[in-house]
């Protein structure tokens, strides 16, 4: 272990892919997280829509990095368009898999009222006390709009005391 090794754990983090990447073999982003993991607190996931395919790839870091907390990565409600160029520029777009097994989510974010991430945070919350997969938190992506982001996550928040 380095010098000033609890400096860097303090604040290390790494970046996580639990749908994959269009660009990065499986083994690939496995072999660096490996080669993180021992300098990092915590992994934030890349944007996935799919909540199970979050949690399954949340309990695969636990049990490779029981240490490792993740901090599943969200998208704030933003606008469909800026949405679709964002996933297609970090590669989600690119990748046919990702498209074969997203068609649903996909049509979602294109019709009118599109995508909101109240529905996606709903389904992880069964998962968040989980032993098993040391979710730590989630890290919403504003992607720039943040007043709009911060206005939605008051009156979540709102919404969330009232309930």
């Amino acid at each position: 272990m380095p010098q000033h090794a609890d400096q860097l754990r303090s604040r290390g983090r790494g970046c996580g892919y639990p749908e994959g990447h269009a660009n990065i073999t499986d083994a690939d982003l496995a072999a660096a997280l490996a080669a993180k993991a021992p300098l990092a607190t915590h992994v934030i996931t890349q944007i996935c829509f799919d909540a199970r395919a979050t949690v399954d790839w949340a309990r695969r870091v636990h049990r490779d990095h029981s240490d490792l907390d993740v901090v599943i990565g969200v998208p704030a409600p933003v606008s469909r368009q800026k949405l679709m160029r964002i996933a297609g520029g970090i590669g989600l777009g690119q990748s046919a898999r990702f498209l074969r097994k997203q068609q649903n989510t996909i049509w979602q974010l294109i019709r009118p009222g599109g995508y909101r991430p109240d529905k996606l945070l709903r389904a992880f919350e069964p998962h968040l006390a989980a032993p098993d997969v040391n979710i730590a938190g989630i890290h919403l992506f504003t992607f720039n709009e943040l007043a709009g982001a911060e206005a939605w996550r008051r009156s979540l928040l709102a919404r969330l005391d009232a309930g």
